[in-house]
């Protein structure tokens, strides 16, 4: 099975406050990056457990829809002579 490695990283508003908040840089692996963001999600919840109010959580498309991913490569062998 195949699976990505990315570098997340970005600013957003806390929700149900007003709040903003910077998370990252984080390098992730996971299947997909539906699977990845969905467990940025927790991490997410339990870092900023404080500021969150009441019902208000961070659903597990949050990091997808709202933070920047950057692939991370491998670097290419270098071809022998």
């Amino acid at each position: 099975m195949a699976y990505g490695l990315w570098d997340v990283s970005g600013s957003f508003i806390i929700p149900g406050t007003r709040t903003k908040a910077s998370f990252g840089p984080v390098r992730i692996g996971d299947k997909s990056r539906q699977d990845a963001s969905r467990h940025l999600a927790a991490m997410l919840n339990k870092k900023f457990s404080r500021d969150l109010r009441l019902h208000h959580r961070f659903s597990d498309h949050f990091a997808l829809l709202n933070l920047q991913w950057a692939d991370v490569l491998k670097p290419a062998p270098a071809a022998a002579q």
